[in-house]
């Protein structure tokens, strides 16, 4: 499970990324909505499922053109909820409802064609042949429903003297002229009120013979249809999992560690690609303890907890992640702490909200095996406290038998169960090129080169030439920095860049000479104490 406020959830993008989870039945889409988080105890089910979506990749690239066909009669497929619930409760249906059930009756038997995809995905499903004969003629089958007069000859007969009496009736009814006429009319309009009355009672009896006879069927058709939601499901997955080119994960035993290469998240992968930029793919290895990863601001920390986070979520719900390679032991929860704005609640503060939260972790992790993703926790309050509450933080998960994974600017302890990475920061080509604001840079640019830089992107019509100059001076951001990880080592300073973003984002020159001045009085000062 994730444990996170509805803010979070959005910041991880996690609905977005189920939304690329394409089922085409309801019965799929139900699946899906009814997510599984395994854990350990089912860790040989999860295997098993994994193992199932790969067989499943193999068949959609041997067997293309019959999963476009089976692809096709999934998505005919409808909700028969309410009509098979009311069969339970001793209703009778109407013609429309039992409509509907043939029809799926139908869909199941044309399903069963395609067995071989069936064992692909593990899938089965039960004979309904003889629940869809109570539905059809005798001897034949039709693809309509109507409650048909060769079901009862008393039903045949009363439909066939009311056929005759209303032909009477009509020519009757075109003779208005001759009075004599009214009473026949009327013992004709009688006699057919008695044949409907009659009518009806054969067919409600038809009805209920029907309905005795699906009641029998109902667990093998409600098995079906979840059979149809796991098969739909496992498709999607499988889907998706091809177009992510997604590996496999191999699943460990408990205290195994985590392993990613080369994670991702596809949306915000997918929006750079359309801005002419590419995603810096992360890796990491997370064993018992806490793991810090210190960086500067833009440097790409929040982007890597994300997607280690949605590496590991989507394994645990039997979705293969988007990344080269992963390999883990399984947790019992995930917990996910941002600075995405929540819900005011009781009043309190942004930080007194956020240490409710940290207390609820640190009580569930002493007695469960988690993963708690934090990044840049504790800002609400002061440096010094800020920094004392996440150390006592990282030393707790380095005894605890969960595990921490924290983006943070302060400076965490370097002892035992507490490992460290860090964003790498600005290029060295970009960290000692010449110092020139973008006002500046604009300003030596001919005009006409400038005003056709502003058009370059489509849409850009509709954009502020300040809004312009930001976009353009984040790519120059993005192109300036690696965002690889890479062990920090103890005497290792956390890599800077926040001067030089500010300079790229157009803060004025004499600005920043004297922010400049004050970090270096700074730095020196921190080294005489």
């Amino acid at each position: 499970m994730l444990i996170c406020s509805f803010a979070e959830k959005q910041a991880l993008l996690l609905d977005e990324i189920l939304d690329n989870c394409i089922c085409r039945s309801p019965q799929g889409r139900d699946a899906k909505d009814e997510l599984r988080f395994y854990t350990d105890a089912e860790r040989d089910e999860l295997i098993h499922e994994f193992s199932v979506i790969a067989r499943l990749r193999r068949s959609l690239q041997e067997k293309k053109a019959r999963w476009r066909e089976a692809e096709t009669l999934l998505s005919r497929f409808r909700r028969n909820d309410e009509s098979l619930s009311r069969l339970e409760k001793g209703l009778l249906p109407d013609e429309a409802e039992l409509f509907e059930i043939k029809r799926s009756l139908g869909l199941f038997r044309l399903l069963t064609y395609y067995d071989d995809l069936l064992r692909d995905a593990d899938s089965s499903l039960t004979d309904l042949s003889e629940a869809e004969a109570l539905l059809n003629p005798p001897g034949r089958r039709e693809e309509g429903f109507h409650i048909y007069s060769a079901w009862s000859e008393d039903l045949r007969r009363v439909r066939e003297e009311r056929k005759v009496l209303e032909e009477k009736l009509s020519l009757l009814l075109r003779e208005r002229e001759e009075l004599s006429t009214q009473a026949a009319r009327d013992a004709l309009f009688e006699q057919r009120a008695e044949l409907l009355n009659r009518q009806k009672k054969l067919e409600d009896a038809e009805l209920e013979r029907i309905a005795a006879g699906l009641r029998d069927w109902l667990p093998a058709l409600r098995e079906n249809f979840a059979a149809l939601g796991r098969f739909d499901f496992r498709l999607a997955r499988a889907e998706l999992a091809e177009r992510w080119q997604a590996p496999i994960p191999e699943i460990l035993a408990p205290g195994s560690g985590s392993r990613i290469t080369g994670a991702y998240h596809p949306l915000l992968a997918a929006e750079l690609t359309d801005r002419g930029l590419s995603f810096t793919p992360q890796s990491i290895f997370l064993g018992e303890g806490s793991v810090v990863i210190s960086g500067a601001n833009m440097g790409g920390k929040s982007v890597a907890l994300m997607c280690f986070l949605l590496c590991l979520l989507l394994t645990q719900l039997a979705i293969c992640p988007p990344c080269e390679a992963l390999s883990t032991d399984l947790y019992d929860f995930f917990s996910y702490l941002t600075e995405a704005e929540g819900e005011a609640r009781l009043g309190l503060s942004s930080f007194a909200q956020q240490a409710v939260r940290i207390r609820e972790m640190l009580r569930l992790s002493q007695s469960t095996r988690g993963l708690v993703v934090m990044d840049e926790a504790c800002r609400g309050t002061n440096p010094d406290e800020a920094t004392a509450m996440l150390q006592a933080i990282c030393r707790i998960f380095a005894r605890s038998p969960s595990r921490l994974l924290c983006a943070t600017h302060y400076r965490m302890p370097h002892e035992k169960g507490i490992r460290h990475y860090r964003i790498r920061g600005l290029k060295p080509e970009a960290a000692t090129e010449e110092r020139v604001t973008t006002e500046q840079s604009m300003v030596t640019r001919k005009k006409e080169d400038f005003a056709n830089a502003l058009r370059s992107a489509p849409g850009d019509e509709k954009k502020s030439k300040s809004d312009l100059e930001d976009e353009k001076a984040i790519a120059a951001i993005h192109e300036a920095m690696d965002y690889a990880l890479a062990p920090l080592e103890e005497a290792e300073d956390i890599p800077a860049a926040g001067l030089c973003i500010a300079e790229k984002m157009g803060i004025d020159a004499v600005f920043l000479k004297e922010m400049r001045q004050i970090y270096n009085e700074n730095r020196e000062l921190g080294e005489a104490t």
